[in-house]
């Protein structure tokens, strides 16, 4: 589609790439070719776009583990469950993450579920996991979905009031971020 756009010479591309990579190679020729390019919630590989609309990822991931730095009490084990390979929020999210629990020493990811921003990617590795590390004291899913997903397998082996969960969205709808922070589900 970006091909015939090029081809066809319109004014302006708007794209949101669901991977970096795929995208990075015709993204760079539109702009070669004259054509501005606003990359939208996802970045490409590089930086040869004309700009970028959406969040700041390295500084969620940062923000997500000071939250559990300041807030930890217990056993300061965590799991972070990222959002699908290749995609940039998963990987700057997970950077940023990382940043900062690695500069505390009480603070582990014991492990790492790689999702792909849907509930069904957590259940079956989650499970396995918190049933042989049942002092997991926070989970860090790399969207609200996943975070709610994990907090449902949580509750199938008894844990869910003994970890906290944390999401990132926060969309105001049925089973959204601000509906299960006020109902008590993820922190």
């Amino acid at each position: 589609d970006i091909e015939k756009f090029i081809a066809n010479r319109v004014g302006v591309i708007i794209v949101s790439p669901i991977q970096s990579k795929p995208l990075t190679a015709v993204v760079e020729k539109s702009i070669r070719a004259g054509i501005p390019v606003l990359v939208v919630d996802r970045k490409i590989d590089g930086e040869n776009y004309t700009a970028y609309l959406g969040a700041d990822n390295i500084e969620i991931g940062r923000i997500a583990a000071r939250y559990i730095i300041s807030h930890s009490k217990a056993s300061g084990k965590i799991i972070e469950i990222t959002g699908a390979n290749g995609s940039s929020p998963a990987y700057e999210r997970s950077l940023g993450f990382s940043q900062i629990i690695q500069g505390n020493k009480r603070m582990n990811v014991v492990n790492t579920i790689h999702g792909n921003w849907e509930k069904e990617s957590v259940t079956a590795p989650l499970k396995a996991i918190l049933l042989q590390n049942p002092d997991i004291e926070y989970i860090f899913a790399h969207n609200d979905r996943m975070a709610l997903s994990a907090w449902e397998t949580a509750k199938t082996v008894g844990l869910e009031n003994k970890i906290k969960f944390l999401g990132v969205d926060g969309l105001n709808s049925v089973n959204g971020g601000i509906e299960l922070v006020k109902s008590g589900v993820l922190d």
